[in-house]
């Protein structure tokens, strides 16, 4: 019997049947804040090695996350998307890899790359354990977008952090690019992460700004400082894990695709979160 991951937040987060599902990702790429066409896909001699994406229900972050997603569209396609995220709810193992052969959506069922899970498993801290995802939307938020611009040969690898220490992190991310190099997989690293929380637009804006300009200039040391300082980002670890990747590879910048906060998207400018997309090609 196929062990598959049901949707954790459908109906919440993101809407619940295919064909609504289908009209709010497309709202996504049309929203005034979102890239306001496509996906395009006219695909470029280019490799998107890794993204920063935001994961808040769809209204609010999804037209930010979708720039990432129309990089995606642009580029050639990976065999495996890795996607790591905050384990919100803290259970389950420090690094959960999920366990499953599958999991759905409204869209339908995507395949875990169960052959790099388990050379990820063995080189790394991380456990196949499905704790930490029962319930987390940090990784699922991503699937939509995903299935609506990829075929359905695409697998992905979903990782959720309870310990976002930057030793553990960074290392994750390292071994992560080794083990599908090994294999002779093409990867995408997904860092799944909202920026700064509950405060007014402008003040996110100002604390968000040192922070997005250290992921892209690849700064690992200093989102690790400015997370230890109290800075409210969810998934610095996720952020780090992806950076470490992208310097194994080679990438040591990224472009600052979009940033803006819930105030810009579908709510007030008093109590805000802010979300990014950052990407890294070559």
């Amino acid at each position: 019997m196929t062990d598959i991951r049901s949707p954790a937040v459908a109906g919440q987060f993101y809407r619940s049947t295919s064909e609504e599902l289908k009209k709010q990702v497309e709202e996504s790429f049309a929203h005034s804040v979102g890239p306001q066409s496509g996906p395009r896909c006219d695909k470029e001699d280019q490799r998107l090695h890794g993204a920063v994406v935001p994961h808040a229900g769809l209204p609010f972050s999804g037209p930010v996350a979708a720039h990432s997603y129309n990089k995606l569209a642009q580029c050639r396609q990976p065999d495996t998307i890795v996607i790591i995220g905050p384990n919100h709810r803290g259970g389950g193992s420090p690094i959960s890899v999920a366990p499953h052969e599958k999991w759905r959506t409204p869209f339908g069922e995507v395949s875990i790359d169960q052959q790099l899970r388990n050379a990820v498993i063995k080189q790394t801290a991380a456990e196949a354990d499905p704790i930490g995802h029962t319930g987390e939307h940090s990784v699922e938020i991503q699937l939509p977008f995903i299935q609506y611009i990829v075929d359905s040969e695409i697998q992905i690898l979903p990782i959720v952090l309870s310990d976002q220490t930057k030793q553990i992190t960074k290392e994750l991310g390292e071994n992560i690019v080794t083990a599908a190099t090994e294999l002779n997989k093409d990867i995408t690293i997904l860092a799944s992460t909202d920026f700064t929380h509950y405060q007014p637009h402008e003040q996110a804006a100002a604390a968000d700004k040192p922070v997005i300009e250290a992921i892209s200039n690849g700064d690992i040391e200093k989102i690790s400082q400015k997370a230890q300082r109290g800075h409210s980002m969810c998934g610095p670890g996720a952020v780090i894990a992806m950076l470490a990747g992208m310097s194994e590879q080679g990438v040591s910048t990224g472009t600052v695709e979009k940033y803006a906060t819930s105030g810009d998207t579908a709510g007030s400018k008093d109590d805000v979160v802010g979300y990014a997309s950052i990407t890294f090609t070559s």
